[in-house]
Order: structure tokens, then sequence, then C-alpha cells
């Protein structure tokens, strides 16, 4: 090992170099690092909603939530199933089992599963069973409201326009609107007309079915090309509408809609409405694309709005409830911030303790292993979150303890009258031993998290990883780039600089280590007492949490009116209990109230 070592003190330019070129690719790596709040992880959740237009709770439950759960049943890796049935709509839940399983094989045959029921489906279900696995991804990243007057869905209108700027930022993924009222053109015919004309609603249907519609009619094939031909007879404009012909004789005389009703630009009826403070609004939820940067999406997105905002007349507002991007910033600021205040006291100890130019080239481990560590977590696709960073600061200390030794052990050896150089090279093959031992030793007590299971190893499994990276760059980098900078470096005499007031700690130090020698037994003792008092306080006292339980930021509420209840009505008993909420509660403590009237859930997701 000694040759490798002197490779480097000896070249000492190509040490200069990579350490150089270290620094540049780790602080180009920041800016390629994703900032997430907490690592994207897979919640082994999938969820079914089929729709059954016009259906009761009890039909829904026995004609399409029981047959697609028969044909879940039995499928290997399902841990748990939860159905619930209301009105129009068949919601299941479907828990995976991802430990020692393939998830996406569950996923994929739960798909299977799911196709062969909607072939025993009633016909009155037109639309195929909607299949949703629940990821980290798919969380939102910003929910707004859009709130003001919806007559003649102007509200959803703009809604609609809003929802077109935001698809276009790059990075999002999808723009759900929630309370919004699909467009639909009514057609209202009038009873006395009617009669008048002998004409009956078969007839008016039959008109309707056939007129609004393209038809393909094949093709007419040239010598020159083939030419498709099709009938356009689409109809989406409501003059266009009213002139549609319901009957007509060889007198040219003809009963069109507008003789017989009126047509109405509407909006179909409603299955879900909304509303934040007790206000009637349209909600956009905004996902971004899994490989995107939260921070950056956000700002784009933010831009859109605030665009958009300036064009709203006074009638409209936009309200921003849920913003990831401001909880990102706030986490990944304190985390910032612990981790720069551990990085000056690092180097403030440094200082207190080494030579001056000693305690500097010493220093200069910390911000080369710190970018290293990010470089290489680029490369293996890790993420800049609250997870990332709690790893890096476990070790933050741990990537300067070589550096001091090995600086501590060079300048004894050059006071002693050994060359700059045979005193780096010496100090790297007395402490490579001793400092490969403990690096493997720490990375050993981390390398068991891999291995736990479930949704909360997702979450911890690049804390091990993180560790261990950092902690092999700083053996490597205090190994060989840091004898090369050594090597030029003159010590003074320490003899009176060696810090007088620390050598009364010294002599303290050695009377207590006399002290636990000549008394081994005691301290043997002490030291097994405290180890087994420890065990007992964390396995009968501590209570483990993945993340603490306060500073809870929502409080989800649902109540039920009777079945026979109109959606309508719901949403006006939902404006009551937004209201009194806000009447309750104090104003700086509620930011908002989201009330969803139509929809049947027993958490936030």
């Amino acid at each position: 090992m000694s040759r490798l070592f002197a490779f480097f003190v000896d070249n000492w330019k190509f040490s200069f170099l990579t350490t150089a070129f270290i620094l540049i690719i780790g602080v180009l790596s920041f800016n390629l690092l994703q900032r997430e709040s907490f690592p994207p992880v897979n919640f082994a959740v999938v969820s079914v909603t089929t729709v059954f237009p016009g259906a009761s709770p009890e039909e829904v439950q026995d004609k399409v939530t029981q047959i697609i759960e028969e044909e879940l049943r039995g499928l290997a890796g399902v841990k748990d199933v939860r159905s619930v049935s209301q009105s129009d709509l068949s919601d299941i839940t479907i828990r995976v089992d991802i430990d020692g399983i393939d998830s996406k094989e569950v996923v994929s045959d739960i798909q299977k599963a799911v196709q062969r029921a909607a072939a025993k489906l009633p016909p009155e279900v037109t639309e195929a069973p909607l299949v949703l696995e629940v990821d980290a991804k798919e969380i939102p990243v910003l929910e707004l409201a859009l709130v003001g007057d919806n007559k003649n869905r102007k509200r959803d209108i703009l809604a609609d326009r809003l929802q077109d700027d935001i698809e276009d930022v790059k990075g999002i993924s999808s723009v759900r609107l929630s309370g919004y009222l699909d467009r639909e053109l009514q057609v209202l015919l009038d009873q006395k007309k009617l009669r008048a004309y002998g004409i009956g609603l078969a007839e008016v249907f039959s008109a309707l079915s056939q007129q609004i519609k393209n038809v393909p009619s094949g093709y007419i094939d040239n010598y020159d090309k083939i030419s498709l031909v099709r009938v356009f007879g689409k109809k989406i404009k409501i003059a266009e509408l009213e002139k549609v012909i319901v009957r007509s004789n060889d007198a040219g005389q003809s009963v069109q809609i507008q003789d017989i009703g009126r047509v109405v630009d509407a909006g179909k009826k409603p299955s879900l409405l909304a509303r934040i403070n007790g206000e009637e609004a349209t909600i956009l939820v905004i996902t971004k694309k899994a490989d995107a940067d939260a921070l950056k999406v956000l700002d784009e997105v933010d831009l859109k709005v605030a665009q958009f905002k300036a064009n709203l007349d006074k009638s409209h507002k936009i309200v921003i409830y849920n913003n990831e991007g401001a909880r990102i910033r706030n986490r990944l600021d304190i985390v910032s911030f612990n981790a720069l205040s551990g990085m000056a006291i690092v180097l403030f100890v440094l200082f207190l303790f080494l030579p001056g130019k000693a305690g500097l080239l010493s220093s200069l481990s910390l911000p080369i292993c710190a970018v290293a560590t990010v470089a290489i977590m680029v490369f293996l696709g890790a993420n800049f979150n609250i997870i990332t960073m709690i790893a890096l600061i476990i070790c933050l200390g741990n990537l300067v303890d070589n550096s001091v030794v090995i600086s501590e052990n060079y300048t004894s050896l050059v006071e002693n009258g050994m060359s700059g150089r045979d005193a780096a090279i010496k100090s790297a093959s007395q402490f490579w031993i001793p400092f490969t031992a403990s690096t493997v030793t720490i990375v050993s007590a981390f390398v068991p998290m891999l291995v736990t299971k479930g949704v909360m190893g997702q979450f911890i499994r690049w804390i091990p990883i993180v560790v261990s990276i950092a902690l092999t760059v700083s053996l490597v980098e205090s190994l060989t780039l840091l004898p090369a900078r050594l090597q030029f470096f003159k010590p003074r005499d320490r003899k009176v600089s060696s810090s007088d007031w620390f050598k009364g700690v010294e002599r303290r130090f050695q009377v207590l280590i006399r002290w636990t020698l000549d008394r081994k037994y005691l301290t043997l003792l002490s030291l097994i007492a405290l180890v087994f008092s420890g065990v007992l306080v964390t396995a009968f006292f501590n209570r483990f949490e993945l993340f603490p339980a306060d500073g809870v930021e929502y409080y989800v509420g649902r109540f039920e009116a009777k079945p026979e209840t109109s959606i309508y009505r719901t949403d006006e008993l939902a404006a009551q209990v937004s209201k009194s909420v806000l009447a309750t509660m104090n104003p700086d403590v509620v930011q908002s109230v989201i009330a969803r009237s139509g929809v049947s859930q027993t958490d936030p997701a």
C-alpha cells in the first residue's frame, strides 16, 4: 500500500487535478439533483374505480363491487381489499404485499382480474373500471381552487383554460379537475309544440343521433391516389343543433329542433361538487413527472398561475391551498442550515486544535468528500430530500476524522526531522489498516437498514447507502489526496504554541484514565449496566415513529346524508359545515377548509 500512497504524493499535480475535478463535478451535480420532500416510495396500493350510472349503493355493491372482489380473491400478493359502494360509483382499494414479492407482477395480475370482471358487469357500465397504482410520484405537488360564479359554466371554462396552460409546463404529469362540470349541449323540448306537430321523443332522439355523428363512408380509389370518404355531421354549436331537421316532406317543409324547443349550453349532471371556505370552486390537482425537479416545476407553474390571475375579472379568484414546494423549501432550508452549522463547528474545532495551515489542509477534506458524495448520489439516481440530507449530516463529523489523525501525525513526524514527502507517505501507511477497519465497522452498523422491508424500508434505504458512500470517499481521500497536500506544509515549533490551556485538560484526562484502569472491574460493571439500562429503556419505554406525530397540517372530517339526498343538497350541507369550522376556529390557525360532496373517503388519499 505504501507504493500507492507514494504514487499520489510523488505525482502531486495529478492529485491536485483529481481534487479539482471532484470539486467541479460535485458542484455541477448539485444542479442535477432532484429536490423533493421525501424519496419516491411505492405505497403498494391499487385502486379500482367503476362508474355505474343511475345505480343505488345496493345495486353497485351487488352488480359491480362484489363481482370484482370475487375475481380478486385468491390472488397471490394481495394483503387486503377494502371497498366503498355508493350511488353511481364503486371504489375498491387493494393493498399489495411488497415484501418478497414483485409488486409489478401483482399489479399486473390485479389488472387481468379486473378485466375478467369487466366482462361480467351490467351493460349499463359503459366505461371499463379504472385501475390506478398509488405511488409517491402521484402525490400532488400543488392544489389550487378557482372560485367564482359558474353561470353558463364560466368558472369551469376558465379552469379548463388554466389546465391547458399548466399542462404545457415541462415536467407536469397531469392536471386533474375536481368539482368540474363537463360540457353538455342540452335539448329542452316544449311538450305543447311536440303535440302540435305530432312528434314523439323517439323521433327527436333518432334525428339527433343520425345527424350529429361522423360516419366513415369508405374510400375512392383513383389511379393516382386513394381518398378516404367521411360524412361529417357532428355539431358542437347551438345554432347548428337548432337547425337539425326532425321531420320533412316532399314539399320542402320541415320541422327543426328550434321549432319544438331550444338548445342550452350547460354542464353534465355533477358527480362531485367542491367548495373552499364555503364558496363554490373548481379545484385543480397538479402532479409532476417522477423525473422532474419539484421546485423548478412549481416555479414555472407559479409563473403561469400569476399570468392567468392578471387576466381574471373581479368575480373570480385563485386560491392556492396546498403547495408542496413551500414545504420542500422549508424542510430543505432547515436541514441545509443544520448541515452548514455543523460544518462550521467542525471547521472551528479543526482550527482550534491543529496549527493554522494543517487545520486548513485537513478542513478541505470536508467539502471534497461532501461534493464527491453528491456526485455519486446523482449517478445512482438519488433525490435531494430530507432523508438523504439527514444521512449526510449523520456522517458529517466522520468525513474529517481520518484527515485530522493523519494531519496531526504528519505534523509530529515533520517536527521530529522527517521530510514532508516521507512524513506524508508514512502517515498514510501507518493508519490505513485502522482507518479501513473503522470505516467498515461504521458501515456495517448501517447496512442492515437495507434489508428493512415494507414502505418504511423504502423510506430509509438511502441512509445506509449515502453513509457508506460518504465514509468510503472520506477513507480514500484521506489516504491519497490529503498526503499529497500535506507534503508542502512545514509546521513551526509547537512547543510554545501547543495551547497551554489544553495541557491542563490533558493532565486531567490522564488522571481519569489511570483511575478507570486501576478500577477496571468497576468500570466494566458500569459500562454493562449502562448498556443494559439503554436496552431496557429502548425496549419498554421508547415508542417508534417513522415521522413525528406533531405538526399535523391536515384534519379530515366526513359526514353522511340520507341515501336519497341529492348532491346539490349535500353541497349545501358541506357549505354549512365549512362556515361553522371557520366561525369556530381561530382564523390564524385555519388556512382553508376544502369540502367535496359526492365522494366517500376514509382518508385524505
